[in-house]
């Protein structure tokens, strides 16, 4: 007569189930690099729609790589040492409201930074992305 088998127990499941992730990610890095990339990208482009839309409000942009989350009066700096790059987490779960942030390209946002250090410096700057993209600029905010 054939013996039972032993079950394993909770933890001993958790340890060989840690183990094949580990085993896999080991040998597939590209794939769990693009998987990591294709989730990022995803829960990004929610938190931008939550802030109302997935491009620049100031110039148009829509390329996703080049978007971030504005504070719109400063205080990013501070939000980020309080609770680390967890932004996007932080709106789509609802523990930050999306009051005071908005959608800026990265050139955008620096100017937008520079505008609030040093407004008269920021004026000589213009972001002109139709050469790129087909798309006019916008003139003096308009």
């Amino acid at each position: 007569m054939a013996r039972p088998k032993r079950l394993e127990t909770p933890e001993q499941r958790r340890s060989r189930l840690t183990e094949n992730t580990r085993r896999y990610r080991r040998r597939h890095p590209e794939r769990v690099k693009v998987s990591r990339k294709n989730v990022y990208d995803s829960r990004k482009k929610r938190a931008l729609e939550m802030l109302g839309g997935s491009f620049c409000v100031n110039c148009g942009c829509d390329v996703l790589s080049f978007l971030e989350v504005n504070h719109i009066n400063g205080k990013g700096w501070a939000e980020f040492k309080k609770y680390g790059n967890t932004s996007i987490d932080r709106i789509l779960s609802g523990k930050r409201s999306t009051k005071g942030l908005n959608v800026l390209c990265r050139v955008c946002n620096a100017l937008d930074h520079l505008k609030r250090k040093n407004g008269v410096k920021a004026g000589f700057f213009e972001i002109r992305w139709e050469e790129f993209s087909g798309k006019k600029a916008k003139k003096n905010g308009k």
